[in-house]
């Protein structure tokens, strides 16, 4: 049996949950389409672990196929994935000031931006499939933040560099849960969206089923 790890976040800031946290505690060790699930929870901060690594290292040991990652974003209006990783730590809401305009990896140019390889998820299939169930997607997305999610991102791609085999990784960005939302009168006046889990489930199915893994 193929295997995925799927990794989310735990919830953070004032909200009751994280749709990533709902998700992977629905797929846990459940088969997708011939993929065996493996989740891992991660804190939603910036860390001074190298998670990514840590995150690669459990794909290994596992035999995995690839690797999922997906974080809760507010002010996305569906599933984005996010094709692009800065190594650059910035974010004013939840990052200490001390720890802001640093860089993820210091030996690694500050602001150097990489490119993930989406080639083995056949994204632009994957869109579309989206489109036609009705399942909120957005257009590929360049700019993942300064947050805990981009820091990820950048930790697993320099790490896939030392790689011989070259561990397939996505990340996709997804709204809050309605679950996720203390107030959601005043979310939706914000003009924020709001998505159900097992729209992000059916996702992660249309995924999988339009990969080369």
């Amino acid at each position: 049996m193929k295997t995925i790890v799927f990794a989310g976040f735990r919830t953070f800031g004032d909200y009751a949950a994280n749709t990533t946290a709902i998700v992977a505690n629905q797929i846990d060790r459940k088969t997708i389409l011939g993929f065996e699930i493996h989740c891992d929870l991660l804190n939603a901060r910036i860390s001074q672990e190298n998670r990514g690594r840590g995150l690669l290292e459990i794909a290994w040991r596992l035999g995995a196929n690839g690797i999922v990652a997906m974080g809760m974003a507010s002010e996305k209006t569906g599933l984005c994935v996010e094709s692009v990783a800065t190594n650059r730590i910035y974010n004013t809401k939840y990052v200490p000031s001390r720890m802001n305009n640093k860089p993820i990896n210091k030996y690694r140019t500050y602001g150097e931006k990489c490119t993930l390889d989406l080639e083995p998820w056949n994204i632009l299939a994957f869109q579309k499939r989206c489109r036609a169930e009705g399942i909120s997607i957005m257009d590929t997305s360049t700019d993942a933040g300064g947050f805990c999610c981009n820091q990820l991102m950048y930790q697993v791609h320099v790490d896939q560099l030392r790689d011989p085999k070259k561990m397939p990784f996505i990340f996709i960005h997804v709204p809050c849960c309605p679950e996720a939302v203390r107030d959601m009168t005043a979310f939706i006046a914000a003009g924020k969206v709001a998505i159900e889990a097992n729209q992000v489930i059916r996702g992660l199915e249309l995924l999988l089923e339009n990969s080369s893994l």
